[in-house]
């Protein structure tokens, strides 16, 4: 394997874990939002470094993002079996990335 080609490959593993550890958090996430109870505090992210406080009201439904800026409206069980989904998928691509970057060397 051409050592461009090892660090094309690399590179394509490492956005693939960092993918996979953010459906992870957001997963985290909604679990954390299933225990909770409305009118509890929270914060709520402006931008990746600004939060403004807020109370929970709506417990049943969560928006999740299904790729190209489309965002869908689902039951929080739902959004946790996405989620798990995605984090499996991720998983497998890693996995056979990772496969097939042994077997070139």
């Amino acid at each position: 394997m051409g050592d461009r080609q090892a660090e094309s490959t690399a590179a394509a593993v490492q956005q693939l874990r960092n993918l996979r550890d953010a459906f992870a958090d957001s997963k985290r996430c909604v679990e954390t939002l299933q225990t909770a109870k409305a009118g509890d505090p929270m914060l709520i992210p402006l931008t990746s470094s600004l939060y403004v406080p807020g109370r929970i009201k709506q417990l049943d439904t969560v928006m999740v993002d299904v790729g190209t800026g489309y965002f869908v409206e689902k039951e929080t069980d739902q959004a946790v079996e996405l989620l798990n989904r995605k984090i499996q998928q991720c998983q497998k691509f890693i996995d056979e990335h990772s496969k097939q970057q042994e077997q070139k060397k």
